[in-house]
């Protein structure tokens, strides 16, 4: 009798124990993010952003990534839970047909990629805007063909690399973006655009667009030009001294004064209506194009 009361008095201790242990250990478990499109959930676990196999994404595992790219699956439609990504740097969800994107939670991001292809069914945008405002370390963006009629900057100073082609933009501001250097905004509705504070600029594209004129004698370091296909009737280049690229073909042209671009390898200006073109001052040139103009 003695012995089975003595045995029956160390399990209760032993099962408290253990339950003890088990409760602390539920304590501790951390509650899975919340992410509701089983698409995206499937993407981060094939990124490894579980780490530790129990197909959830928990606070801890969110905040440990710093690059992800979910492009290659194409099927995400809502990337709520990425809010919990506070520590990413590098974004990357291109061809998904997501209808919105919140980035407020992501402040530390720096690269965003968001680009999409009208030539392919599986890569065309159902986004309606973009909003990157609580990005202000963001330095590259990468959003062509997602139908945005507005793209706010004002509040990415940091800004280097402007990838906007292919959008529906009639106005873009960069009155705030000291740092650009790349930008490409072609086949918009832009009829003008203040470079004035981008100093650094050394690569503009912005064919297709509507522009009769623009303002680059700003733009010191500019050393690649492409403003084919719009309706400049005048192009001053006289201010951009390393110019080694320049394509102005398609346009209204009826004159080109190349005399301050010594440094200009390439000319592609056909398709004018320009009757003399001096290339003296240009000892560089190594490929011309200047057929269909009024030249004798």
């Amino acid at each position: 009798m003695n012995y089975m009361h003595s045995r029956m008095s160390y399990r209760v201790p032993c099962m408290l124990v253990c339950l003890l242990l088990l409760l602390a250990g539920c304590d501790n478990a951390e509650e899975a993010i919340d992410i509701p499109d089983d698409a995206f959930l499937n993407a981060l676990l094939a990124e490894g952003v579980d780490t530790n196999g129990d197909g959830y994404i928990s606070p801890s595992e969110a905040e440990a990534v710093t690059t992800l790219n979910v492009s290659m699956d194409s099927t995400i439609t809502d990337m709520s839970g990425l809010e919990a990504f506070v520590n990413l740097r590098i974004l990357n969800c291109s061809c998904n047909p997501i209808t919105q994107l919140d980035l407020s939670g992501n402040t530390e991001l720096i690269v965003l990629r968001i680009s999409y292809s009208a030539a392919e069914e599986w890569c065309t945008s159902k986004l309606q805007s973009l909003d990157v405002s609580g990005n202000v370390q963001l330095t590259h963006l990468d959003c062509p063909e997602v139908g945005l009629n507005n793209l706010d900057l004002s509040n990415n100073p940091e800004l280097v690399y402007l990838n906007c082609r292919s959008n529906l933009l009639s106005f873009l501001d960069l009155s705030n973006n000291p740092a650009l250097e790349l930008l490409y905004c072609s086949e918009n509705q832009l009829s003008s655009l203040n470079l004035s504070n981008a100093p650094l600029l050394e690569e503009l594209h912005i064919d297709g667009n509507l522009f009769s004129s623009i303002d680059l004698s700003g733009n010191k370091a500019l050393d690649s030009l492409h403003c084919r296909n719009n309706q400049l009737t005048t192009l001053d280049v006289s201010g951009n001294p390393a110019l080694s690229y320049l394509a102005c073909n398609g346009n209204l042209l009826t004159e080109l004064d190349l005399s301050q671009n010594s440094a200009l390898r390439n000319l592609f200006c056909h398709r004018n209506q320009i009757s003399t073109l001096d290339l003296s001052g240009n000892p560089a040139l190594l490929s011309l194009y200047c057929n269909g103009n009024l030249l004798t």
